[in-house]
C-alpha cells in the first residue's frame, strides 16, 4: 500500500542558526497508565506497563514547528481524571466494595435576602 503524498515524511530543513527563539505552546497531552504486567522477553517494556508513559505535544507559536516530548511515570492522577471527567460531563459515580460514591462539584449557595 502506497502512502500518500502529504503523509510522508520530508526531510527537515535546519539551519544552524534559528531566526527567532521557539516559544512552545503546550498542544496536547496523552498518557499511558500503569498495568502491572510483566513481559519476560521485554525489560522495557515491563518496566513502561509499571510506571506509564505521558507525551507532551508542543508548537511554536512563531514558526509553527511541532515538537514531542516523552517522559516516563504520570503527571496526573486517577483523582485528577475523575476531576477532569466531572468538570466535562457532570457527577461521576464510584463503586467499590458494594458502596456507592458520588463525585461532584460543589457550588456554594449564595445567601438569599429574607424579607
Amino acid at each position: 500500500m502506497k502512502l500518500p503524498d502529504f503523509i510522508k515524511k520530508k526531510p527537515k530543513e535546519q539551519s544552524e542558526t534559528p531566526d527567532h527563539k521557539h516559544d512552545w505552546e503546550l498542544l496536547a497531552k496523552t498518557f499511558v497508565e500503569p498495568k502491572p504486567i510483566n513481559f519476560p522477553n521485554n525489560l522495557e517494556l515491563t518496566q513502561l506497563s509499571m510506571t506509564g508513559m505521558t507525551t507532551f505535544l508542543f508548537q511554536c507559536t512563531e514558526c509553527k514547528e511541532f515538537k514531542k516530548e516523552e517522559v516516563q511515570g504520570l503527571e496526573t492522577t486517577t483523582l485528577d481524571n475523575l476531576i477532569d471527567k466531572v468538570n466535562v460531563s457532570g457527577p461521576e459515580y464510584v463503586l467499590k466494595d458494594g458502596q456507592t460514591y458520588i463525585l461532584m462539584r460543589y457550588t456554594k449557595q449564595e445567601n438569599l435576602p429574607v424579607r
